[in-house]
């Protein structure tokens, strides 16, 4: 092996180490940006984001970070903000209105693990969901899950604590994980609704969340409300699913 040949292989060494290290940079810290924000169209942080969607920045190792929402277009800056990360998941909800905008920025610090690299071997499969208010017009409100499909031993609320009692939620306020048995081969739907925590009213006649071996069973998922009660059109009141890890 000649000189020459030595020397272009340490360059490539080198190449390949500094873009671990870049890529590192990046990565230092995970963001999932939810948006809920009412009033607002599409916005672009990194990458476009539709109303009631979500998508994962990375922001560099640099302390403090900016993040920054722009319009759809990148012209025109809606909302900037500095903030002191560590090299961890982070969740932040764009929320309020276009006249009142708000945020929540949430270390994740207790994000279900589930394995996902093999098969389970174990016959019981969970889901982990949480339910998140930023309907920042609505009351409190009541999550209740109505029924369970295609789950061996429905009805769920008589066999399953963990899930039966009803999730009460305030404005910016984020229920504990809670875990959703999935043990039909082929999929699982479970239904919930939404009424007026204080009068009962029913705000949401009917949610239902579907979850498959392929798209739900082992991740974590994020229940978002978000609109204005009465609302229509993109302002629905309504539910939207968020999937984490």
């Amino acid at each position: 092996m000649n000189i020459r040949y030595l020397s272009l292989m340490f360059l490539f060494v080198l190449a390949i180490g500094a873009c671990k290290k870049e890529e590192s940079k990046e990565r230092f810290a995970t963001v999932r940006v939810v948006n809920a924000w009412t009033g607002q169209d599409a916005v672009k942080l990194n990458a476009p984001l539709n109303f009631a969607n979500s998508v994962l920045i990375y922001p560099k190792a640099e302390s403090p970070a900016m993040i920054t929402v722009s319009s759809k277009d990148g012209k025109d800056v809606l909302l900037s903000g500095t903030y002191t990360l560590k090299p961890m998941n982070y969740s932040m909800y764009l929320c309020g209105t276009a006249l009142k905008p708000d945020t929540i920025l949430r270390a994740e610090v207790d994000i279900p693990y589930i394995q996902t690299d093999r098969t389970p071997v174990a016959a019981d499969s969970v889901s982990h969901i949480r339910f998140v208010n930023l309907s920042s017009e609505s009351t409190v409100l009541k999550v209740i899950l109505k029924d369970a499909l295609n789950v061996p031993d429905s009805p769920i609320r008589a066999n399953v604590p963990s899930v039966t009692a009803p999730v009460a939620l305030g404005y910016r306020e984020i229920s504990p994980w809670s875990k959703y048995p999935t043990k039909a081969a082929t999929r699982t739907v479970y239904n919930f609704e939404v009424r007026n925590a204080a009068t009962g009213e029913l705000l949401i006649a009917n949610f239902s969340l579907t979850l498959t071996p392929t798209s739900g069973y082992f991740k974590n998922i994020s229940l978002v409300v978000k609109g204005v009660p009465g609302g229509t059109g993109r302002n629905a009141f309504s539910i939207f699913q968020s999937n984490y890890f």
